[in-house]
């Protein structure tokens, strides 16, 4: 037997791109915390935190303009 390696998964990262990684988030807040999060929960909230985090870097760098 050969090992294979999966040329998808390398392609999905080179794209910044993590498959299952709000799965793997969600396993370890069940492990650490003992609350379920479904994946798609985490993905949510993770998009949330994001727009968030744009939205404060952008409106300080238009304070430092002013």
């Amino acid at each position: 037997m050969t090992f294979k390696p999966n040329l998808r998964a390398r392609e999905t990262r080179h794209l910044g791109r993590f498959p299952f990684r709000n799965k793997h988030i969600s396993e370890y807040i069940y492990r650490k915390t003992g609350i379920i999060r479904d994946p798609k929960q985490v993905g949510s909230r993770l998009q949330q935190l994001g727009e968030y985090a744009k939205e404060t870097i952008d409106e300080n760098v238009r304070l430092q303009r002013e």
